[in-house]
């Protein structure tokens, strides 16, 4: 007669052994991927927010780049003195506009006090293709805050701040150029060569030509009715997240060099 072999379950103590070691590896699985999902989250929405930065300053570049377009030298004299609209002066200010000959910088020059750091106005015609109407391009950011807006609206008689002002609407969120003293402190624990001297940073840095075979020089006030050749963009932007682990805030700052292709007028 045979015998049957020994058969032994598993006890009650083995059984919570298992589901405990089970649990605390799905615990750590779990755990893992919730961090990487929350990592992806945040680094996706600090993307987005560095391109649409690099966007926005593309944009500005083109618009400073066209600034000016048609010129006079497009139309007869006779068209220009019948329609002063036809011309894009590069760039608009309200200091006896839209007469001006052109846009000047410095004392005696018809752009002062503006344009400024984080304030702009050109005229172009963005797209030949779709209108050739003139459009006034403005940028700003307003003081206190730091969402840059842009407006776009078609050029006509009167004062182009003016007209403008009521098409202004946000174009890019997180700009910290304008960054208060206790933002730019608290900026500067983790990014310490940011905002140099601890003074806000300008968005727009204008040089202006002087005289042919010479590099444009920055425009300042000791500069007498110089034409604005260059204008240099910095944005600081800080994306809407945080380092989840260090609460670090992300933030970078781009820069663009959008030279002035077309004429005075």
């Amino acid at each position: 007669m045979s015998r049957r072999p020994n058969q032994r379950g598993f006890s009650l103590v083995e059984l919570m052994v298992v589901a405990i070691v089970f649990t605390l590896i799905t615990g750590v699985v779990f755990t893992v991927l919730i961090a990487a999902q929350q990592r992806y989250k945040i680094e996706s929405e600090v993307l987005n927010s560095f391109n649409g930065a690099n966007v926005a300053i593309d944009q500005m570049t083109r618009d400073i780049h066209q600034a000016g377009y048609p010129p006079a030298n497009t139309y007869t004299p006779a068209a220009i003195i019948a329609n002063r609209l036809l011309v894009a002066l590069p760039f608009s200010w309200e200091v006896g506009y839209p007469l001006l000959p052109a846009c000047t910088m410095g004392t005696g020059g018809t752009c002062a006090p503006t344009p400024n750091s984080d304030d702009i106005i050109v005229e172009t015609v963005p797209d030949p293709s779709v209108s050739s109407k003139v459009q006034w391009i403005r940028y700003q950011l307003p003081a206190g805050s730091h969402t840059l807006l842009r407006a776009m609206v078609q050029k006509t008689v009167g004062d182009p701040v003016l007209l403008t002002n009521g098409s202004l609407s946000p174009y890019l969120d997180g700009v910290m150029n304008n960054a208060s003293a206790a933002e730019i402190a608290s900026i500067q624990t983790y990014y310490p060569n940011m905002f140099p001297g601890n003074a806000a940073v300008p968005i727009f840095t204008y040089y202006c030509s002087t005289g042919a075979g010479v590099a444009p020089q920055l425009c300042t006030t000791a500069n007498t009715a110089l034409d604005i050749a260059q204008v240099q963009i910095s944005l600081i932007v800080e994306a809407s997240a945080v380092d989840p682990k260090t609460h670090q805030p992300r933030i970078v700052t781009l820069t663009g060099q959008a030279i002035r292709i077309n004429p005075n007028q």
